[in-house]
């Protein structure tokens, strides 16, 4: 069996609805998205010896005064890294399946050309799609799939929706509702980066040097279908 031996490049994308519904949450998802910034510096400083941790944080939104971007892109999680009404202005529509589908695609392009990666890819959204131009559901499905069975968590938290219903239909296991007010978002950016701290120091203790990829693989599985959503 061939085993793991280099250090783990732990992937956590987060997909941030930046349509107009979210404009009156500005202030929270600002704040919610600086702390949950600040949970990932302290879990890759703290597992540095075993996980290579890369942040990125994909805003969606078109019809709006700018288009879906990377507010940022990669960048090592311990760095300090913080976010601002500049960088977060929501407006528009949802284009939920672009966002997805590009996103993981890019990342799947990236990946495949490493020997060891992981990581934790979370969709928050307060609406459902309606603008995307360039995949469907099938495409998005498919892509999300294939993650999973590598051994990565995909989740979704959504307001405003049947969470179940696009969950099930995405292919995700790991799901959240909230709702879109001041109180619940905070309790929502709360619960994530619980579970992003779970899903950190669990992956880093299933980094065994004497597991085979396959076993490594089990593992992760497990790890990300039972985080605390």
């Amino acid at each position: 069996m061939e085993k793991t031996t280099a250090k783990t490049t732990a992937y956590n994308l987060i997909i941030l609805d930046e349509s107009g519904s979210m404009r009156h949450l500005t202030r929270q998802t600002i704040e919610g998205c600086n702390e949950t910034i600040n949970v990932a510096r302290h879990t890759a400083r703290t597992h540095a010896a075993t996980m290579r941790s890369l942040l990125s944080i994909y805003a969606f939104q078109n019809g709006g005064p700018v288009p879906s971007r990377y507010i940022v892109k990669n960048v090592a999680a311990e760095d300090e890294v913080q976010i601002t009404d500049k960088d977060y202005q929501p407006y528009g529509n949802t284009p939920l399946l672009d966002a997805v589908g590009s996103t993981l695609s890019e990342l799947k392009a990236v990946t495949t050309t490493m020997d060891d990666t992981t990581g934790i890819i979370t969709i928050i959204t307060d609406g459902m799609e309606n603008s995307s131009e360039h995949y469907n559901i099938h495409q998005v499905q498919k892509l999300i799939t294939e993650f999973r069975e590598k051994g990565w968590a995909v989740n979704l938290i959504g307001a405003n929706i049947d969470v179940d219903n696009l969950a099930d239909a995405m292919g995700i296991k790991t799901r959240m509702a909230w709702v879109a007010n001041e109180e619940d978002t905070i309790r929502m950016h709360t619960q994530l980066r619980n579970s992003m701290a779970c899903w950190s120091n669990n992956v880093s203790t299933c980094a065994a040097p004497n597991l085979s990829k396959d076993e490594l693989i089990e593992l992760r599985k497990k790890v990300a279908d039972n985080l605390p959503f």
